[in-house]
């Protein structure tokens, strides 16, 4: 098999058109994903992007932060990463969603009867249904890099 592009011709082995489906294969999991189109906007404002990570002391720190944050994601097992990418959209949108209705000045500060009597209400005994998973996968990863986990 051969392409054609411009003036040049390209001929193509049995092992070259494997090579170029499974990059077509990554290049429509990264359009499911929305990973492809993240990168078509940074490549488009690289430079501009650039100049003003440089300049700003705050946006370079989230851009370190972002650094970690990927390279953690980029530790997840391949099949697990979209449901962590479902999981994460849900629980940051209750979070802000939490944050944008608290009301922090009038906060209480229960006492033990005070935690009992909070267990009576549904969204308190919910969300903390969630911190718990939070907390055991949390744990489970932490006891892994220990080399004591599943």
């Amino acid at each position: 098999m051969s392409l054609r592009r411009g003036l040049g011709e390209v001929d193509l082995d049995d092992e070259a058109i494997q090579a170029v489906t499974e990059l077509v294969k990554a290049a429509v999991e990264l359009k499911k994903s929305g990973i492809l189109g993240w990168m078509q906007a940074l490549a488009e404002a690289g430079e501009k992007l650039q100049e003003l990570a440089m300049s700003d002391r705050e946006l370079f720190r989230l851009i370190a932060l972002g650094y970690a944050l990927q390279a953690g994601v980029a530790r997840l097992e391949p099949g697990d990463f979209a449901q962590a990418r479902r999981n994460l959209e849900e629980t940051t949108a209750c979070l802000f969603n939490g944050i944008a209705h608290a009301k922090l000045a009038e906060a209480p500060k229960p006492g033990l009867l005070g935690l009992l009597k909070a267990l009576g209400d549904e969204r308190v005994r919910k969300g903390l249904g969630v911190l718990l998973e939070l907390a055991r996968g949390l744990g489970e990863c932490a006891l892994k890099a220990e080399g004591r986990g599943k």
